[in-house]
């Protein structure tokens, strides 16, 4: 049986994106290296486990940072936790700058 996939054109670059672009690590491709270099492989959990804890805040915190595999696909994250998505995107920010209108475009 042969598979189909049908074309998908890139989306383009978000007109701010463009205007004022601003790489998250850098400024060179070294440094980006460097950063990933700590996210991959053996000793990786604990650079997520910190990350995690100290990007987020936990309703449950976790307990075990990642289980299962790439090789079953049955990769999960943080199994034990769990997250309020609203309150880690908006009312975190909203509680920081009660007197702050966004006025980001989307």
């Amino acid at each position: 049986m042969t598979e189909h996939h049908e074309y998908v054109p890139p989306q383009p670059i978000a007109p701010r994106l463009q205007a004022h672009p601003k790489p998250h690590i850098g400024p060179g491709i070294d440094d980006y290296r460097r950063a990933h270099a700590v996210t991959v492989g053996p000793g990786s959990d604990a650079w997520w486990a910190q990350t995690a804890m100290s990007m987020l805040d936990w309703v449950t915190p976790f307990k075990t940072v990642r289980a299962g595999g790439f090789e079953e696909g049955d990769t999960v994250w943080f199994p034990e936790g769990t997250l309020n998505a609203s309150y880690n995107c908006v009312d975190r920010w909203a509680f920081k700058n009660p007197d702050k209108v966004s006025n980001d475009k989307f």
